[in-house]
């Protein structure tokens, strides 16, 4: 993954942990990314939640934007 991308969390994602959210959302796409790859985003600070830097167990309410950059 070396663009950005945006994901818009739905309301049915409330108190799904950030990184298996991501990992989910990305597992249709033609090279899918593990969850330890997402995990390393994360803590590099490559992903954000409406503009903020968040940890992997950050639990999603449903409503939120996610950018992933790297």
């Amino acid at each position: 993954m070396s663009e950005q991308r945006t994901i818009d969390v739905p309301g049915e994602a409330r108190g799904q942990r950030l990184d298996q959210f991501i990992v989910q959302c990305l597992a249709g796409e033609t090279s899918p990314v593990s969850r330890s790859r997402i995990q390393m985003l994360i803590d590099q600070g490559d992903v954000q939640v409406d503009g903020a830097r968040q940890k992997a167990s950050f639990k999603l309410r449903g409503g939120e934007r996610i950018t992933i950059t790297g």
